[in-house]
């Protein structure tokens, strides 16, 4: 009986504890439970990014980056920005190894240089992808997917290029020649929108038209303009016919894009034979997507590909034959040997979310980073050497019949993106883990957890499974607490084992945050806020403990707490004073430039 009643107060205090906690987090004063909730996402995939792309039957095969940097454009006497003929020889380039598809992560719409250099740079795309031997009779043009098919069955390469973002129906058109230009380019390639507003966070892998309408309404919203007549034409398209949902109806064009990742990604499928259980995967689905249509647009939801944005997966795991060819090739620094280091060992695991969760623009923050990017990557200059020397055969194994993604690296672009795994990357790399992604997960990708309520007068609370998950680990959290003090103020508790308790609690505190995180995970969903539940650990502990006569551990928790708190704000302070624009990582060398030097 006695028993009973001490669990009925310890559930009692832990509803209240949590209720309050609730309510701080949807008030969410000076945004701290977005930013830690950010800094949770952070947290979660540096320490889950050693255990990508390894699971059982995993594709070998990564996407190779190639990376025109500076120490590429002055190797090659090219100035800034490259003229089309640099482009022209790079494609040549890459489709001589026959890889599966080419990726350019530019857009080329520059009026700048001399008509017959653009004009040479689209009949070379053009050979690249056999627009002369598309099938006849087919409007190989009317849809990515239908101009991607086409390619595939004439035996060419896919060549992605990028186009810019918002459409034109939305925004200004900056001159005649660019316009004439990307048609031309989308008359023998595949552009792919490169921008989006939510980059690099998320993305995503399908572009509709409604997308772009709801997104460009978001946008004059904050600026408190009104919507061009144009784009709300987006939303709407009257054509006869049913429509395929509220607000859309089909029209001849192309009623959709495919991001870059998805677009190489639907080639892997395209060139992929045909299994038995091609009705379970996400190739099998997009082989049996129709090209064009009305049914397109309602297949598509039946893909399992999030229904909004998703976030990128990141690995940290760099190609071990990679990194060996890398010793061979490169004069390597001192970081990029540490890239073994990153084991799949708990202990690994253990500390770098010690980094993470005690430092956030502090200097041991570095010691989290992964020199070595996860896809294999090649300056452009060493690899054209290369694939004339006697490492031609190793070289080729990285582009033959992969995806081959091409992007700028240059110390006066403004293509950089920052991640938490590898710190500041070219943005080329983040198109690649995108598509990695899809190659390693299908539709499992990443996103957020469920609404609770989907239809009815609750659904405008928006409380989703993922905020449930939250309040139940906060409470097991005040349960486990508040049981603890009563066990701690017991009559006849020695000093020693009272230490031996709040260890364990914390301990069992960690374990109920790492249940979390691996349901998570298991789900597909964005992680837990691990970070807010982490203080709120803390602070439930130190105050609840507190009140216990004659012991002191409670003041020295506050005091250390307070200690790293004050270092962590003055060391944000030094660094907000002190900084500088981030500089991109040096030029990698050859063995024999540094020989030379």
């Amino acid at each position: 009986m006695q028993l009973r009643r001490e669990l009925a107060a310890c559930f009692v205090v832990a509803v209240i504890v949590t209720a309050i906690a609730a309510i701080i987090a949807v008030l969410d004063p000076m945004g701290l439970d977005e930013a830690s909730d950010r800094h949770s996402a952070g947290v979660v995939g540096r320490m889950t990014a050693p255990f990508y792309g390894g699971e059982p039957g995993a594709p070998p095969h990564r996407p190779t980056v190639v990376l025109v940097s500076d120490a590429t454009l002055q190797e090659m006497a090219t100035p800034w920005p490259p003229p089309r003929g640099f482009y022209s020889d790079l494609v040549r380039t890459l489709a001589a190894e026959r890889p599966s598809a080419i990726f350019l992560d530019y857009m080329l719409v520059s009026e700048f240089g001399e008509p017959s250099e653009r004009q040479a740079f689209i009949q070379t795309v053009g050979e690249v992808t056999r627009v002369a031997d598309w099938p006849k009779g087919a409007d190989c043009r009317s849809t990515p997917l239908h101009k991607l098919k086409c390619i595939v069955q004439a035996g060419g390469v896919p060549v992605i290029l990028g186009k810019q973002f918002p459409p034109d129906q939305c925004g200004p058109i900056t001159g005649k020649t660019m316009s004439m230009d990307m048609i031309a380019q989308d008359g023998v390639a595949l552009l792919a929108p490169l921008g989006w507003p939510d980059l690099p966070d998320a993305y995503r892998p399908v572009l509709t038209r409604q997308d772009y309408a709801a997104a460009m309404n978001d946008a004059y919203d904050k600026q408190g303009a009104a919507l061009m007549e144009s784009c709300k034409a987006l939303r709407t398209i009257e054509v006869p016919g049913d429509a395929t949902r509220p607000g859309f109806a089909w029209h001849g064009g192309a009623q959709y894009d495919l991001s870059p990742a998805m677009a190489a990604y639907a080639v892997d499928c395209l060139r992929a034979p045909a299994r038995p259980d091609d009705g379970k995967t996400l190739c099998g689905a997009l082989r049996a997507l129709p090209t064009e249509g009305p049914a397109f647009r309602e297949t598509l939801d039946r893909l399992g590909l999030p229904a909004e944005k998703t976030s990128v997966i990141w690995g940290s795991r760099p190609d071990p034959k990679k990194l060996a060819l890398d010793h061979r090739i490169y004069a390597v620094s001192k970081e990029e040997k540490d890239c073994d280091r990153e084991t799949r060992s708990p202990l690994r695991l253990l500390s770098v979310g010690f980094v993470q969760l005690s430092s956030a623009i502090g200097e041991h923050e570095a010691a989290a980073k992964v020199a070595c990017p996860y896809a294999p990557t090649f300056d452009y200059a060493v690899l054209r050497d290369e694939l004339s020397g006697p490492r031609a055969g190793e070289v080729r194994g990285y582009l033959t019949g992969r995806t081959v993604m091409v992007g700028a690296a240059q110390s006066g672009n403004n293509d950089w993106i920052s991640n938490v795994v590898h710190g500041r990357q070219p943005g080329v790399q983040f198109h690649a883990m995108a598509y990695d992604n899809l190659v390693r997960l299908g539709p499992n990708l990443q996103r957020p957890p469920p609404d609770v309520f989907e239809d009815g007068p609750l659904s405008d609370l928006n409380l989703d499974w993922g905020e449930v998950l939250e309040f139940a680990c906060a409470f097991s959290i005040a349960l486990l607490v508040e049981h603890t003090r009563r066990r701690v103020e017991a009559q006849g508790v020695r000093r020693r084992d009272v230490l031996r308790k709040i260890v364990g609690l914390f301990l069992m505190s960690c374990i109920v945050l790492t249940t979390a995180v691996i349901f998570t995970q298991t789900r597909h969903w964005e992680p837990v806020n691990i970070v807010g539940l982490f203080g709120f650990t803390i602070m439930d502990g130190v105050i609840s403990f507190w009140s216990i006569e004659g012991f002191s551990w409670s003041a020295i928790l506050c005091r250390d707490a307070v200690v790293v708190a004050w270092r962590n704000g003055v060391r944000k302070a030094r660094a907000l004073l002190r900084r500088r624009p981030a500089s991109p990582p040096p030029p990698r060398t050859t063995e024999n430039e540094a020989s030379s030097s």
